[in-house]
């Protein structure tokens, strides 16, 4: 597989950007707020606009009222004519006993109230608005200080004018800064598209780069990609190892019943022979079968849990001897043993069968032709605890001090020609699935030791 183009994720997307939608959303929230607010604004220029009105219409019935109370004079400058050019006409009436004594001049006919309200804002008719004010020394009289909603409602209209030319002005501006903010919010995020476009699906362990002042939720978006693609990585390894380990595992058993039926077929034999190589072909398949079960287990990264058992390394010995036996055998390699048959310990017997076959397995192949292989199981105890130790020695070219960890690790080769490859990152796979150790020891003979601990059951 080869890595995405740089477009994919572009090009394959449907529907509005994000940038689009956040400008959209900001210029939708800047109006809807502005309307609201515009309302509020308009609501209280009103309620302004009739308290200014009324204190006006106040002070002119008061002032008319003081003027003919104190002169009984009708003389009053302001029962003049109307001004057109007033903002707010203001007409005038002198009111007694019911009856209109004088007014100003162009002030429409009126009805005259009997009982009237005084010295507050009263509506007259669906025109006009009036205050009321008494006369002293004049009980049956009372001032009308006279306007319309006129000039209200022109007070009204020339706001309303100005708050909508206001709003026509500023929404470009609005929707400009929705689109700055929508760009500088979702820059972070264009670049971790960039990013992921740019990943090679054959490299899965690289990560996105996130700026050190990436919004949180940018940050968070790039772990939890992280984490999945950690997860993912974790699971094409797992097949991956289970490809190398299933045909590394497979090499060995296959090899054996190839090399048993090569011999069977070298010269006729009569059927009891026939009988035994085949009872022996049918006890490898199964091994193989076995070998396929637990490399599954190690391919999803898990051990079945309840096949564990206790175990007695003694019988994994003997029965890894009788599978690798004609290995040795074409090697002319003895295989000498030293075994405690009582010691025990608790784990997966596949997996468990895997780690020795491949600690023979790598002994043999290490050790020179018409040479020996020394196995040993015994008990130790170590701090406390009590464990089981199985050694693993050859007579080969062994490891240098320096090498002795790299050897665990897969594809692994030496100057010397030893391999660690598959095997004996497996032994070291499953001795950690089981709490236990595996490490190349010193040793007074020539050659290599592996050293197995594993708790005791």
């Amino acid at each position: 597989m080869s890595a995405a183009p740089p477009t994919v994720i572009s090009e394959t997307l449907h529907g509005p950007k994000l940038g689009l939608v956040i400008t959209r959303w900001f210029a939708i929230i800047f109006l809807v707020l502005y309307v609201a607010s515009a309302t509020v604004v308009v609501w209280i220029e009103d309620q302004h606009a009739i308290h200014d009105l009324e204190v006006l219409l106040y002070a002119e019935a008061e002032g008319f009222a003081s003027f003919y109370a104190g002169t009984g004079s009708l003389d009053f400058p302001e029962l003049a004519a109307e001004d057109a050019e007033a903002p707010m006409p203001v007409w005038l009436r002198l009111v007694e006993n019911g009856e209109i004594t004088v007014e100003t001049p162009g002030l429409p006919a009126l009805v005259v109230a009997t009982e009237p309200i005084l010295n507050t804002l009263v509506t007259l008719d669906d025109e006009h608005l009036a205050v009321r004010h008494n006369v002293h020394g004049h009980p049956d009289a009372f001032v009308e200080a006279i306007s319309t909603h006129k000039a209200l409602r022109h007070r009204h209209d020339d706001i309303i004018l100005a708050l909508t030319f206001t709003g026509l002005g500023l929404m470009p501006f609005a929707a400009l800064g929705g689109l700055l903010l929508a760009r500088r919010t979702t820059r972070p995020i264009s670049a971790l598209i960039r990013d992921i476009d740019s990943l090679d699906s054959e490299v899965l362990d690289q990560r996105l780069r996130v700026p050190a002042n990436a919004p949180h939720e940018v940050g968070a978006l790039a772990t939890a990609f992280d984490e999945l693609m950690g997860r993912l990585h974790a699971t094409v390894e797992r097949q991956r190892r289970f490809t190398a380990d299933a045909s590394h595992e497979l090499r060995t058993p296959i090899a054996v019943i190839r090399s048993g039926l090569e011999v069977a077929l070298r010269r006729p034999r009569d059927a009891e022979d026939y009988q035994i190589v085949i009872d022996d072909t049918l006890r490898h398949v199964e091994r193989v079968q076995r070998i396929v079960e637990s490399l599954l287990a190690l391919a999803r990264g898990q051990a079945d849990a309840e096949a564990r058992e206790v175990l007695k390394p003694a019988n994994l010995v003997h029965e890894s001897i009788d599978t690798l036996q004609p290995l040795a055998d074409e090697k002319n390699v003895a295989i000498e043993t030293d075994l405690d048959p009582d010691v025990t310990v608790e784990g997966h017997p596949e997996l468990l069968r895997l780690l020795v076959n491949n600690l023979l397995d790598n002994a043999i192949r290490h050790t020179p032709a018409s040479s020996r292989v020394f196995l040993s199981v015994d008990q130790l105890a170590n701090n406390g605890s009590s464990q089981v130790r199985m050694r693993v020695r050859d007579e080969g070219p062994g490891v240098p001090p320096a090498k002795r960890e790299e050897i665990f690790q897969r594809f692994h080769a030496g100057d010397d020609g030893r391999a660690g490859g598959i095997g004996l990152d497996l032994v070291r796979w499953v001795t950690q699935r089981h709490r236990g150790e595996v490490e190349v020891v010193d040793s007074p003979h020539s050659g290599a030791v592996f050293e197995v601990r594993l708790p005791h059951a």
